[in-house]
């Protein structure tokens, strides 16, 4: 009987349990399973979408995305909430993104504005491009200006030179000012020379090493610039003396194939200045620069051979190098010949009338050195009849020229 009751009991439990199931079931979510929740129903809404042109849209990074034709609408369903709503023309050229807050409630469409971004694009590349042609316009405007500038600087230039060779020293000085101002290198160099020499006005080498260094950095076409240069600093004339930038200059103006740098460089080995002494140099150097058609490249090139200088001595070579030079225009090298003749290193013996000739030649085409030392032979009537009168007149072209022999010559009595 007791195992009866307790059977009874047991399938009364059962019959509880059966009838409160539906009961949970009809209350909402229950548990199926071991331990593994129900599906939950999400509660969604839509967003009415309208896009002023053609685009291509997409909401939260491409969680939804699609394309729509201007003013076309479509519903998108969505969660509500915030979403990041993005759209792009389909030119792909202008595009926009913004926030969108969707709730239940019906709310108005969302029209994507691309027309005012497409807008401002094209007012911005108008504005670039009207930017960029009037920066053109100015361009070419100071192009223009420019290019009239150095016309007359260049004009300009060309007049100071004439006027240089004209010896009217003052006006080319003008000249040649306005020009170098304008930017003309030719004419600095000008301008340069003509304070180098106290030409035109006061000597003033400050201003020349000014002008012949701007000159010479300039431009490579300008390497007599570099060689004058160089020689403000080896003698430290508008500068310190500095023998190591006088080297590197003329090394620059014979590198250029002006050939006076080659036998200033020449000079300096000779006298070790700013280099070691080197007489073999020093004639590579006088050599490069006779070559080139220089001719007091071709007198130095002489006295090393007269003294034996890096070369054997040979008078004989030295006569033909002075006759070159002196044919070839220099007067130094006339001077040279004449004092070859006078001194009877010519040929081994003394030939006053033939050093005449040669100082005179020297003495006419503008070497000082020549007129003193042709006035001493008309002094002593050497090669030429006496004439103390003609002696003195050459003396004093001589002295008034700078030449401090001839002005103590100019005193020997009569």
């Amino acid at each position: 009987m007791t195992a009866d009751i307790r059977n009874l009991a047991v399938l009364a439990a059962l019959f509880t349990c059966a009838a409160v199931i539906p009961a949970q079931q009809a209350g909402g979510p229950i548990y199926t399973g071991k331990g593994k929740p129900a599906p939950v129903h999400r509660v969604t809404t839509s967003l009415n979408l309208i896009c002023d042109l053609a685009c291509a849209w997409n909401l939260d990074n491409g969680r939804a995305k699609g394309t729509l034709q201007p003013g076309v609408s479509e519903k998108v369903p969505l969660e509500p909430g915030q979403h990041t709503l993005a759209a792009t023309t389909t030119d792909g050229l202008d595009q926009t993104q913004q926030k969108v807050e969707v709730n239940r409630d019906e709310q108005k469409p969302v029209i994507v504005e691309l027309t005012p971004v497409r807008e401002a694009r094209l007012a911005a590349e108008q504005a670039a491009e009207e930017k960029k042609e009037e920066a053109e316009r100015e361009r070419e405007a100071l192009e223009k200006q420019q290019q009239a500038q150095q016309q007359g600087a260049l004009e300009d230039t060309r007049q100071a030179y004439q006027l240089y060779l004209q010896q009217r020293y003052v006006e080319s000085k003008s000249y040649s000012t306005k020009a170098c101002s304008n930017g003309n290198l030719a004419a600095c160099k000008l301008l340069a020379l003509l304070y180098k020499n106290g030409l035109g006005g006061a000597q003033n080498y400050a201003q020349a090493f000014s002008l012949f260094q701007k000159s010479c950095a300039g431009s490579d076409q300008y390497p007599d610039a570099c060689a004058n240069l160089g020689d403000l600093y080896e003698h430290g004339d508008g500068t310190a003396q500095s023998y190591p930038q006088a080297v590197a200059l003329y090394q620059k103006a014979c590198t250029g194939k002006y050939w006076d740098g080659c036998w200033m460089l020449g000079n300096l080995y000779q006298g070790g200045l700013g280099v070691t002494r080197d007489y073999g140099q020093a004639r590579v150097l006088d050599q490069q620069a006779c070559d080139g058609g220089d001719m007091l490249g071709c007198v130095y090139l002489g006295g090393l051979y007269l003294n034996g200088s890096g070369v054997p001595r040979d008078e004989n070579q030295t006569l033909a190098l002075y006759e070159k030079a002196c044919n070839g225009g220099s007067a130094v090298g006339c001077v040279r010949l004449g004092a070859l003749y006078e001194m009877g290193r010519a040929g081994g013996q003394v030939n006053y009338a033939q050093a005449a000739t040669f100082y005179k030649k020297a003495c006419d085409s503008g070497g000082l050195d020549g007129c003193d030392s042709l006035g001493l032979l008309y002094e002593n009537a050497r090669g030429v009849p006496k004439n103390k009168h003609y002696a003195h007149s050459l003396f004093s072209k001589a002295c008034d020229g700078g030449i401090q022999d001839a002005c103590q010559n100019m005193k020997l009595p009569n």
